[in-house]
C-alpha cells in the first residue's frame, strides 16, 4: 500500500522527489523514521562499550 502511494505522489509531483521535503510535518515524519532505524544501533554500540 505503502508504494502505490508513493508511486502515486510523485507522478502527481510531476516526478520530483523533492516534495517530500519541502512541508515542515515531512520533515519531522522522515527524521523520526531515521531516528527509529538508527537509535537501535547506536544503543548496541553503546551497550558493548561498556
Amino acid at each position: 500500500m505503502f508504494e502505490e502511494n508513493f508511486r502515486r505522489a510523485v507522478k502527481l509531483a510531476g516526478g520530483n522527489y523533492l516534495v517530500f521535503f519541502t512541508k515542515p510535518i515531512c520533515l519531522l515524519f522522515i527524521g523520526l523514521s531515521i531516528l527509529s532505524i538508527a537509535l537501535p544501533a547506536i544503543n548496541r554500540r553503546r551497550a558493548k562499550r561498556q
